[in-house]
């Protein structure tokens, strides 16, 4: 009897080191976390076991040990709360971080206070060739905007130019003009869309009105190389790791698409890029259309790899209703006789999305304006007849000023509504641009997703700052729909406060989706990437004022850490 008790401890021993060995030993292990998976078959989970960068195993704490090998790295998460690693659906991280080697305003500052700090730089870097930066607020200097001889009286004999805070408009000096070519006889790339604020007799004032006359220029005058951009890059990117964000799409390298991938390559290859890349190119004029997805498709074959994925055709298909250039129904409140323009209307717009939707690349059309929304919606509309087979995602970003009647097409179909929920906070209740009326419409983005649409959200990078760079403070604002001031007012309509899950999933599964990489990316599953983040507090049980002061502890991205808290 007892040899028989003997033997059966001994064949139950020997099953159990068999059990233990048919699992492949993990490279990572983290467990005793509270785990929020956005798998909706298994949404809670203690922990997670990692192979070659890859997810093989999401349970219990008692399940994950049969992963141990004697290699394996063992992290006691101690009870924080995870999440998949957050997706940034809109960001120009690496043209945007130009301005960490340039001059940044406080979009909030005074025009005298510009001045002072522009001064300031360019005094103590006499050795720059050229000054660059960015931040300002155009209509601060009145309605016209600022004026190159401001600019001349302190920086009189090199080139110089001032990015608006959303990188729509600049503020440029004669010397740049002078360069660039640029005089009253120059005609305005875009009548109406794309122009230069003039003075009376046709001479260019200082003011510039989006891309075509802010891009060419800054290629031209050679202000941002490539070697520029992947220093700034470099020193942006980790940045955006202690923020929680894994991937980013970057929603256009602004014509730069030369200068820009290569920095991001190189710094690939160096082993200095923290952050999968999404990658697009971006059509910022009518001319750009007839070559941009055979300029896409060799992007693609360069730079496609681990890392960079250049897949989206972005229009950049109206501005701002700061600069009043958004496409509206009807004319600004302030400004009679002014709706805004687009880029592309009707059937250029039409053809040309249902080409980029026939070749299978993603659609990405910046539409702030009413007019351009609707537009955009029968653009997709039309392609998707087209083209019914096409693995394309069609997404409206910012999507601002909606008609009642476009709020439904998303859900119908099947368009992705991004935007950047910051931005709700720092709007007036009443804009002045809109009027009371329309200013109701704005940021409907809970009506959209009642309405069967995914929704994503984005920091539009360098737009705003490094506060919109936070996924956490977007979450705050998407559900409170107000800024973290004290006193702040929520804004109307206040039923559009989204909940916690969707602004979760909004930085997560349905972000990837937008990127067709919902296989790989946007939730801890077995089998997807091993991109997390570890947060000191669980969202669900503070309240939603309090999450703009939840901590990241660590960020992983395919299985290594690209940052930790000290």
């Amino acid at each position: 009897m007892r040899k028989k008790t003997i033997l059966s401890l001994l064949a139950i021993l020997l099953f159990a080191i068999a059990c233990k060995n048919t699992k492949e030993p993990a490279d990572r292990i983290l467990k005793n976390g509270n785990i929020y998976t956005v798998d909706e078959k298994n949404p809670n989970a203690e922990a997670i076991a990692i192979k070659n960068g890859k997810i093989i195993f999401v349970g219990s704490n008692n399940e994950v040990e049969k992963y141990v090998g004697d290699n394996t790295q063992i992290e006691d998460l101690e009870g924080n709360f995870v999440l998949p690693g957050f997706i940034d659906t809109h960001a120009h991280y690496a043209f945007g971080a130009s301005g960490a080697v340039g001059i940044s305003l406080d979009p909030h500052g005074t025009p005298e206070q510009w001045i002072a700090q522009i001064k300031k730089f360019a005094d103590e870097h006499s050795d720059y060739s050229s000054i660059f930066g960015l931040g300002i607020m155009p209509l601060k200097f009145g309605k016209n905007g600022p004026t190159k001889e401001l600019l001349d009286k302190i920086i009189p004999n090199r080139p110089a130019m001032i990015l608006d805070e959303g990188g729509h408009t600049c503020w440029v000096n004669s010397k740049a003009y002078e360069l660039a070519g640029i005089t009253k006889d120059t005609p305005d790339p875009i009548p109406g869309v794309h122009m230069y604020k003039r003075k009376a007799n046709g001479e260019p004032s200082g003011w510039n009105l989006e891309a075509m006359t802010i891009f060419p220029m800054i290629s031209q005058l050679n202000l941002l190389p490539s070697e520029l951009i992947q220093k700034s890059a470099e020193k942006m990117l980790p940045f955006a790791s202690s923020a929680g964000v894994t991937t980013y799409y970057d929603a256009g390298m602004m014509q730069m698409e030369d200068l820009v991938y290569p920095a991001l390559q190189r710094l690939e290859k160096e082993g200095k890029l923290p952050l999968k890349i999404v990658g697009s190119y971006i059509v910022q004029a009518p001319m750009l259309v007839p070559n941009a997805i055979e300029k896409l498709k060799e992007l693609q074959k360069k730079y496609q790899s681990e890392l960079i994925y250049p897949n989206t055709i972005k229009i950049h298909n109206d501005g701002t209703l700061e600069s009043e250039t958004a496409a509206l129904f009807e004319d600004y409140s302030d400004t009679p006789n002014n709706k805004g323009g687009m880029v592309l209307e009707g059937d250029i717009l039409k053809n040309f999305v249902a080409d980029i939707a026939s070749n299978d690349f993603h659609v990405h059309i910046h539409a702030i304006g009413d007019k351009t929304i609707s537009e955009a919606l029968d653009a997709i509309e039309y392609a998707k007849n087209k083209a019914p087979n096409s693995k394309s995602r069609y997404t409206i970003a910012h999507a601002i000023v909606i008609q009642d009647k476009d709020v439904p097409r998303f859900g119908q179909l099947n368009v992705i509504a991004q935007t950047t929920p910051v931005w709700i906070g720092d709007e007036a209740t009443i804009s002045p641009a809109l009027g009371e009326e329309r200013s109701k419409k704005r940021y409907l983005i809970k009506s959209i997703e009642d309405g069967g649409a995914k929704v994503t959200f984005g920091s539009d990078f360098p737009v705003g700052g490094e506060f919109g760079m936070f996924p956490l403070y977007n979450i705050q604002v998407g559900m409170t729909r107000q800024g973290l001031d004290e006193g702040a007012v929520p804004l109307p309509p206040i039923t559009e406060k989204m909940p916690l899950e969707s602004m979760i999933k909004g930085y997560t599964i349905n972000a990837a989706y937008q990127l067709g990489m919902e296989d790989k990316i946007g939730s801890l599953e077995k089998g997807k990437y091993a991109d997390i983040v570890i947060l000191n507090k669980d969202l669900f049980k503070i309240k939603p004022n309090e999450i703009h002061k939840v901590e990241v502890k660590e960020t992983i991205m395919n299985g290594n850490t690209t940052y930790k808290a000290e």
